[in-house]
């Protein structure tokens, strides 16, 4: 669940970022046009590479062909998503955490784990691979 949702500040950053292009070149961009970005691009991120820059090189298509950006506005947009990417980090591990916090509380302790003790290894695993069960 956490891989999907972590990009929540890359989300943000790109959405900011490219409202601001809009706003500088003066383009024409409709409130839908905005809301369709917005849509595909919560969609894309849960889709996106958990690598650095990933995001925002999955989103240049949607730039391209929703918001009508050109190569100069892709490259800025490239260009400032790089350089700024400590706030994206930060808000991204946040989520997860608070991802984390949220299905912990959800589960309510019904999440079992496997617990070594002194008589037990590690190769004495479950042969589940160790994924942790409901009770």
């Amino acid at each position: 669940l956490g891989a999907t949702i972590h990009l929540s500040g890359s989300m943000m950053k790109i959405t900011l970022y490219a409202l601001a292009i809009v706003y500088m070149g003066q383009m024409d961009i409709a409130p839908a046009q905005i809301l369709g970005f917005l849509l595909l691009l919560g969609i894309m991120m849960v889709a996106a590479p958990g690598v650095p820059g990933g995001a925002i090189m999955a989103a240049v298509g949607l730039l391209q062909a929703n918001l009508g950006f050109d190569e100069s506005a892709v490259s800025l947009m490239i260009a400032a998503y790089i350089v700024v990417d400590s706030f994206g980090t930060a808000a991204n591990v946040t989520g997860d955490g608070a991802i984390a916090l949220i299905v912990n509380r959800f589960a309510a302790g019904r999440i079992e784990g496997y617990k070594l003790d002194e008589e037990h290894e590690l190769a004495d695993a479950p042969s589940d691979g160790g994924r942790a069960t409901l009770k």
